[in-house]
């Protein structure tokens, strides 16, 4: 290395490279000023848009992290995460801890990139874009090519969550809302709570006396006069699958007119047909909205690779190597 100089608009240092000296000179033009050709309307756009995302995120993932711990509390909530664990994607909480996590990661790059016109983040940035806009082309190809085996699977985790019915408080205030809002009971039919352990119809818990054995939770009630003034009757669905000899030996027969016998399955399906004018347009939107994201990312890192260019090649700031 050697001794740097400098005099004035411009800079020199001195390396010695295989027994030579050589000069690196850095030259500015101070009265020189370049316009710039960034869009400032594009750049803060993006820059808004993604930093509002930002704080969003961040406090979905405080109030994931809070309901998880409520719920456990740390030490067993983190002895508790096994990804191999199929059944921990269910809980609310943890879903929407990975949601925050993964919009946290994709926004800061955006806010990063965009305000300080760094080409590495806003390449990341577009780079996330693109596969979840990818992921969405597929999802829609798969649901209109094999979409009997997407339902198969949404139906396979609907009846995972009765199975886990009351392992997960949260899950279970999730199928609680599904079914009172949906007036639903169970994935196909009420019987389908026969599945789960403490609703059973098993001669083992009739034995211990199990008061809900052969029964179905409260929210499977129809609402009542007397119970939308007042509190919901809480053991409303005791003994409801045992109230007829006959629904113990056929599963289409069932005589209880205060539960509701439509399966959450046909009952989502039914609400997403009649709703679909409305549902169809706000994923549309909601597309859009990403292609908007990804093609002004990368319309704003072609123009920072142009003014940089446009730097290098106007005297703004130049370099001299020679030796010496």
């Amino acid at each position: 290395m050697g001794d740097k100089v400098g005099d004035g608009d411009s800079s020199s240092q001195k390396f010695v490279v295989g027994g030579k000296n050589v000069v690196l000179k850095v030259g500015r033009d101070e009265n020189f000023v370049m316009p710039s050709m960034v869009n400032p309307c594009l750049k803060y756009s993006i820059f808004t848009l993604c930093y509002l995302l930002l704080l969003f995120s961040i406090g979905l993932l405080a109030l994931g992290i809070w309901a998880q711990t409520d719920k456990f509390g740390i030490l067993f909530s983190l002895k508790k995460f096994d990804p191999k664990n199929a059944a921990l994607f269910l809980d609310p909480t943890i879903l929407m801890f990975l949601t925050s996590v993964i919009i946290i990661i994709i926004s800061f790059c955006g806010t990063v990139g965009s305000l300080r016109d760094n080409c590495f983040y806003l390449m990341l940035y577009t780079c996330m874009l693109g596969f979840m806009i990818i992921t969405y082309l597929m999802l829609i190809i798969m649901a209109v090519f094999i979409g009997r085996a997407l339902l198969n699977v949404v139906e396979t985790t609907i009846e995972d969550t009765i199975i886990l019915y009351r392992d997960e408080p949260d899950l279970q205030l999730l199928v609680d809302w599904i079914q009172i809002n949906a007036k639903c009971c169970g994935a196909f039919s009420p019987h389908d709570w026969n599945n789960n352990i403490y609703f059973s119809d098993a001669s083992i818990l009739r034995t211990y006396g199990s008061l809900e054995a052969g029964g179905v939770p409260f929210s499977c009630c129809k609402e009542t006069k007397s119970t939308m003034a007042s509190l919901s009757n809480m053991y409303c669905g005791l003994n409801a699958r045992k109230s007829s000899p006959l629904a113990l030996h056929d599963k289409s027969v069932f005589l209880r007119e205060d539960i509701h016998q439509e399966g959450c399955i046909e009952m989502i399906k039914k609400f997403l047909i009649d709703n679909m004018l409305y549902i169809a347009p706000a994923f549309f939107i909601f597309f859009v909205i990403h292609l908007f994201c990804l093609f002004s990312a990368c319309i704003l890192q072609n123009q920072i690779f142009e003014q940089q260019e446009e730097w290098y090649s106007t005297g703004k700031l130049k370099l001299f190597v020679y030796d010496q």
